[in-house]
């Protein structure tokens, strides 16, 4: 009985193989990369001579430039007061100026006409918002067009379809 042994599972031999093909066991048996000998004869004729590193000058951020005032333009139903808080609310007086970006084409905008653009056609406006260079900073200029909409809907003598199964289906 010494020379039996319990049989080996599988899922011993799998994680064996898998432990002997991992990349650290591969990297341990590589040999190390030797230094290339150094001839004077072939230094300059062999390989080009590398460029000097170039020093580059360290980025600075754009200058921040901040909301100075809104103002209001086209036809517009709600009154100025609620719209002009609205505007605050979404970027305030003295916030820097977030420009336009291709991150803003997709998902939440981040800029500042997109997210104002946004809220305004969530309460029913076509908004094109401008820019103007002001003192301290940059005026937005927010043009209005209401949407047309249909607020109320009244529904007579449709007998094969009432008027509750008619506003579920909307």
């Amino acid at each position: 009985m010494v020379g039996i042994r319990p049989p080996v599972s599988r899922v011993r031999l799998i994680l064996l193989a898998l432990l002997a093909s991992s990349p650290a066991a591969a990297q341990a048996d590589a040999p190390a990369p030797e230094a290339p000998a150094e001839d004077d004869e072939n230094d300059s004729s062999d390989m080009p001579a590398l460029p000097p590193p170039i020093e580059t000058k360290p980025v600075t951020p754009a200058a921040r430039i901040p909301i100075a005032g809104y103002e209001l333009a086209g036809q517009r139903i709600d009154p100025d007061d609620q719209l002009m808080a609205l505007l605050t609310s979404i970027a305030p007086l003295g916030e820097p100026f977030v420009e336009t970006g291709p991150s803003d084409r997709i998902g939440k905008p981040l800029g500042t006409i997109p997210r104002i653009a946004e809220t305004m056609d969530g309460i029913g406006y076509r908004a094109n918002v401008s820019k103007r260079a002001a003192a301290g900073g940059v005026t937005l200029v927010v043009e209005l067009t209401p949407y047309d909409r249909v607020r109320y809907v009244f529904v007579e003598g449709n007998w094969p379809m009432p008027a509750r199964r008619l506003a579920r289906k909307r």
